[in-house]
């Protein structure tokens, strides 16, 4: 159980929590013999399911521990909006009025500039917080995601004809999301470590429309004040791939005989 800090002792283990899934599985499977000798059989699978918290004792409802109501493998985070520019700050430097104020996550030597990440004030304050990170209270952050995979599915195809055969086997996630960390998911997450290829696409003032943000010494280090979880740079892990492929040609028995 999640309990306050004025409890004052270490908290007492009890089987006190309850998950109930809900889904779906389907099998379909084909056969069939044509006239020409060729045969057919196809297979599919596909499966869903959503399992939920419907009893957890937990007080404080803190959104990054169990509490009822939980879908297991959420993730919270921002909804990223888009990149800033120069136009969304005065000349000296601050933001221009109308647009919410991040400045909760700024620092001595970190100010929210052209080419950083800007969030969506999602309660409409005109500022973003991550409230008291309670189910009640979570300020701009949301549910943008889910670990667990969703929507598995798979499929074969098989041919025979005159002794030759032919099958293949695909499997595949029709959904599953990642936060990553690393240097590979995050540029330069270590700050001794070289960007790689594919993180090339960063803001400069002649590629307002890049992907990455501004490349500075501080926003690309540790996860920060830019890659705070977001949908942005949220990862895709759904997938299809192909498992197996076999071709093969069986010898006539009169032949296997001799």
């Amino acid at each position: 159980a999640t309990l306050p800090s004025t409890f004052g002792a270490s908290v007492p283990k009890i089987n006190y929590g309850e998950m109930r899934g809900d889904g779906l599985e389907l099998a379909l499977d084909y056969s069939h013999s044509f006239k020409n000798g060729l045969g057919l059989n196809l297979k599919g699978t596909f499966s869903k399911i959503k399992e939920t918290l419907t009893k957890y004792n937990n007080a404080t409802k803190n959104i990054y521990s169990n509490y009822e109501g939980k879908e297991l493998g959420e993730i919270w985070g921002y909804e990223t909006d888009r990149l800033f520019q120069k136009d969304d700050f005065n000349a000296d430097g601050t933001m221009k009025a109308g647009i919410a104020s991040q400045s909760l996550f700024e620092s001595g030597f970190f100010k929210y500039g052209p080419g950083d990440v800007k969030y969506k004030d999602l309660d409409g304050d005109g500022k973003i917080t991550y409230g008291s990170n309670t189910l009640e209270d979570h300020g701009d952050l949301k549910r943008i995601g889910n670990t667990l995979p969703n929507f598995e599915y798979s499929f074969s195809i098989g041919l025979t004809y005159k002794g030759f055969d032919f099958s293949t086997f695909f499997q595949g996630v029709g959904s599953r999301d990642l936060w990553g960390i690393g240097n590979v998911a995050i540029p330069g997450f270590m700050p001794s470590e070289a960007a790689y290829q594919h993180q090339m696409n960063y803001w400069t003032e002649d590629n307002t429309d890049a992907f990455y943000p501004r490349p500075t010494s501080h926003s690309w280090v540790s996860n920060g004040q830019n890659f705070l979880r977001q949908t942005r740079y949220l990862l895709n892990m759904s997938y299809l791939r192909c498992k197996n492929i076999t071709l093969g040609y069986s010898l006539p028995a009169s032949l296997l005989k001799k």
